[in-house]
């Protein structure tokens, strides 16, 4: 413990004046003293933290497994109460159930229709390439022998469901080959499939005419 006299609290017994720099005795000044925190003008309080709203309870599994058992039952329910919104919606499914047949003869079935006659004429130009290499010459049908000038595919392989592919193979004035397939009568898209290809390798270039159009 320090035998310093505490002029601070001399200081302020004579002066009234806790500032530590006051003057003790009076004339003279005293010595610096560190303010006490006690004695800090307090700092002004902080706005109040905005309130965050509760919560709502996260129902448990239990009760959500309860509410999905409990769904078709109320669904029966309202049903029952609502006679006519009932009739109503056995009439649409009707009439929904009679569109779908005539939607899926849309763009999207032709699509898919094409990409099959698509498949079958990409299969074919790769044969037409292998005669090519083994002959050293452009063939000028699908069927036949190499000899022959064919490609040796069998007639069997030309058919399908909604194509058949024309054995002839057209070799056009720059050199390249195409090939054609036909759709079959009862198919609801008539167009006619092209492909364009190069024999030395290369996917080719598709095309599709409508009937009616000659290439």
């Amino acid at each position: 413990m320090s035998d310093e006299p505490n002029l601070r609290a001399l200081e302020r017994a004579l002066t009234g004046q806790p500032q530590g720099w006051g003057e003790f005795p009076p004339g003279k000044p005293s010595r610096p003293m560190p303010t006490q925190a006690a004695e800090v003008a307090p700092a002004q309080a902080s706005e109040p933290a905005l309130q965050r709203k509760p919560r709502a309870p996260i129902p448990g599994f239990w009760m959500s497994l309860a509410g999905i058992i409990v769904s078709p039952f109320r669904l029966a329910h309202w049903i029952v109460l609502h006679p006519r919104l009932l009739i109503y919606g056995v009439v649409a499914s009707f009439v929904f159930l009679a569109v779908l047949p005539i939607m899926s003869c849309g763009g999207g079935s032709r699509d898919a229709r094409r990409s099959e006659g698509e498949q079958m004429l990409g299969s074919m130009k790769n044969q037409a390439r292998v005669a090519m290499a083994k002959t050293k010459r452009e063939p000028w049908t699908l069927t036949g022998t190499l000899e022959d000038g064919g490609c040796a595919v069998a007639s069997a392989e030309l058919e399908s469901k909604y194509f058949t592919i024309d054995p002839r193979v057209q070799v056009l004035p720059d050199g390249r080959g195409r090939l054609r397939c036909y759709p079959s009568p009862e198919a609801d898209d008539q167009a006619v499939g092209y492909l364009t290809f190069h024999w030395d390798g290369g996917d080719g270039t598709f095309e599709w005419i409508e009937p009616g159009a000659h290439k």
